[in-house]
Parts: C-alpha cells; structure tokens; sequence
C-alpha cells in the first residue's frame, strides 16, 4: 500500500470549488432556461456576428460607439467604450455553446470561485490569517458577491472579472512579478 493521501485545506483550490459548486447548486438550474434579455441581447450580437461577421479591429478601435443611438436623447459620451476582452468573452462563448445561452453564465460562476480563492490567499498569506478565519472571510465575500448580477446576467461577469485579475495583480506584485501585474492590470482595464 502506498502512502495515504490528504487533502491540503491550505490550498486556494478548496476555496475555489466550493464556491463554484455553491453556484451550481444555487443558480445551476437556471442555466438551462436562460435566453439573453436587453443589453445582453445586443452585447451577443455586437461580438460574435450574429448579423454580420465580429471584428476584433473594431472591438479596438471603434467599440461600442452609437450603440445607444435608437435612445435620441442619449448623446455620445454614454456609448463612446472600448471592452475588447468582453466582446472576446462572448465570441469564445459563442464558439464554445453557440445558441445554448444558459452556458454563458459558466464565466461569471467561475469569476467568483476565482475571486473567493484570492480572498482566502490574501488572509492567509498576507493578513496571517488562522485557516478558519481566512475560510470565513471567503464565505463572507461568497455571501456579498454571489447574490450580485453576475450570476444571473452574463454581462454583469465582467466587473468581478475585472477584479479578479486587479487581484491576480496585487499577488504578482507582492511576488515582485511587476511585469507580469503591470499586464494583469491593464488587461483589467479592457475588461471594464
């Protein structure tokens, strides 16, 4: 017989499945009746050429600029923004699920679990945190974050995805990784 195996609860990885598993159960079964509504509707349709081929040029370039144009009464500085990794996200998702919409929600799910897994390094590795208590400040991020929009609208992911890599950044940083958090941050920057 070999050695026995033990599960390190040390490690972000239980943290992250939890979470995720959590939000399975929660909302998982919503996935299957999910159709886009309002802006996700045309956030799908400007990223993966529902009505004419996607341009990864014009996500850099032109974005989404009058694309608030069938409200007269909003002028321009409302829809003058650039999010080229959202428009990628949804070209991704919709090579991956096509029409299946509810999988679209998977990002936002595993954006959580991403960010309850840096919480609980952050008070463990940086605050020196017991165990219990860095499991306890993830379970309370866990409750103030699932409940958000991210889990019911796909187009709300990308504000914690934005802080999630903000997150990744801090801990490249503390590693004095700065190229690698200067990269984390500014691809934060195109998410949001």
């Amino acid at each position: 017989m070999g050695p026995a195996r033990t599960f390190n609860l040390e490690s972000p990885l239980w943290p992250f499945l939890v979470v995720l598993a959590l939000q399975l159960a929660a909302f998982g079964s919503q996935i299957p009746d999910y159709h886009p509504l309002g802006d996700d509707i045309a956030l799908i349709v400007h990223a993966t050429g529902h009505v004419s081929p996607p341009s990864p040029l014009e996500w850099l370039t032109k974005g989404y600029a009058d694309y608030f144009t069938v409200y007269q009464e909003w002028t321009s500085p409302f829809s003058n923004f650039l999010r080229p990794l959202a428009d990628l996200a949804y070209y991704l998702d919709y090579l991956l699920f096509q029409d299946y919409w509810g999988l679209y929600l998977l990002l936002g799910y595993i954006v959580n679990a991403l960010g309850a897994a840096i919480v609980f390094v952050v008070a463990r590795m940086f605050l020196q945190c017991t165990r219990t208590t860095s499991y306890l400040v993830t379970l309370v991020f866990f409750l103030t974050v699932v409940p958000a929009k991210a889990a019911f609208y796909p187009s709300f992911a990308f504000d914690p995805l934005a802080a999630v890599l903000a997150g990744f950044a801090f801990l490249a940083m503390a590693q004095a990784r700065i190229v690698t958090a200067t990269l984390l941050v500014t691809t934060a920057m195109f998410v949001k």
